[in-house]
């Protein structure tokens, strides 16, 4: 079948790298003709092109030069125009459904997030404005007009049932999967001080109030070591929380989560609709890596899947600091021998990148 795949993320690092490409990549393995289309800040080498080619994958980057809204219908139409013909289009996100709307193509939604509702959560876009309007508008054309969909939570699932309807098109649920073969279980480090990681830049949506809280509350208990760990094209802003910032290459992640006890990721907003589409690929990460999640409750499926695997602590951003009790379960967990596997396990069942493109294989074929 052939597939046209757009991303408006760049694929040449953060979740581009990490998603996108393997995902194509498998997809092509799967049997399908895979072209790529994604947004670049900057030239692509032939080399970069030949790489993927080798793997199956015509890979055709756009070069971004706009931003904002008009960057967006920018990117939109330059898509559209290098569209294969006969080709279905896979469109990462809301915005790339205008590319196969343009075009009147098939498509499959790959909703991601609850795009708006995140930007309104965040404070980027108001509710009722004519941006949240006309992105609502896309979100209604994406559902009802594609001819299968994906989301990543059952959550999100959920949401979008109760606002649209119940819908009758091919649809699975595909969180951010992560190549395993990229990460290995190491042996915990001893636990003469507790060593965690906050993987990523820290925006809007993490909540550093909370974050430090329950930092201090550990260290009520023992030596707490943070790594927060950066895109080399980040500020070297801190947290105040005494922590040691790192800029490590995309390939140094697996390594460096490794040498940790548990991820902290303490976001705002659970339990809510901007929320519960959201399945950070940090957390497919460090679970793939044996390692736990400190996380805030109604995330997506998290809540689910920390308590059906023991995968780690859930804290409610509405606590106070002498409500943080799940703090003093932190260290039993790290010490437990079995916890390693239980995370490997977990990451195997619900995020490896293979199992993510069968689904999305099965949706494809539902619809060719």
């Amino acid at each position: 079948m052939e597939i046209a795949y757009v991303s408006f993320d760049s694929v040449r690092q953060g979740v581009g790298a990490s998603q996108v490409v393997p995902m194509v990549r498998a997809l092509s393995s799967l049997g399908h003709s895979m072209t790529l289309l994604s947004l670049e800040h900057e030239s692509v080498s032939h080399e970069e092109v030949e790489a993927l080619f080798d793997a199956g994958v015509n890979w055709s980057p756009i070069k971004r030069t706009r931003f904002g809204v008009r960057g967006a219908i920018a990117a939109a139409i330059s898509a559209a125009k290098c569209l294969p013909a006969g080709a279905v289009v896979h469109c990462r996100s809301d915005l790339p459904v205008l590319s196969a709307a343009l075009r009147h193509r098939k498509f499959v939604w790959d909703s991601r997030s609850l795009w708006v509702d995140q930007r309104v959560a965040s404070g980027q876009v108001q509710p009722g404005s004519i941006e949240w309007r006309m992105a609502r508008k896309l979100e209604a054309y994406s559902y009802r007009h594609s001819q299968g969909w994906l989301t990543l939570t059952h959550a999100a699932a959920k949401v979008l049932h109760e606002r649209y309807g119940a819908s009758r098109t091919p649809h699975q649920v595909v969180p951010t999967c992560v190549d395993l073969e990229r990460f290995a279980v190491a042996e915990m480090p001893a636990l003469d001080e507790l060593k965690l990681l906050i993987l990523g830049p820290y925006g809007p949506s993490y909540d550093l109030q909370l974050t430090r809280r329950l930092v201090e509350k550990l260290r009520g208990s023992i030596d707490v070591r943070i790594t927060w760990a950066t895109p080399r094209n980040t500020s070297d802003a801190h947290l105040g929380l005494g922590e040691e910032l790192v800029h490590p290459e995309w390939h140094e992640i697996p390594k460096l989560i490794s040498e940790q006890h548990a991820g902290l990721a303490l976001l705002h907003g659970g339990h809510t609709p901007a929320m519960s589409g959201s399945s950070p690929t940090k957390l497919a990460e460090f679970w793939a890596s044996g390692r736990p999640v400190i996380v805030s409750s109604g995330i997506g499926d998290t809540d689910h899947l920390v308590h059906e695997f023991q995968s780690g602590l859930l804290i409610d951003s509405h606590q106070s600091h002498d409500d943080l009790d799940q703090a003093s379960e932190l260290l039993p967990l790290c010490a437990d021998e079995d916890l390693p596997r239980r995370c490997r396990e977990l990451s195997e069942k619900h995020f490896d990148i293979r199992q993510g493109a069968k689904s999305v294989d099965s949706v494809y074929r539902a619809i060719a």
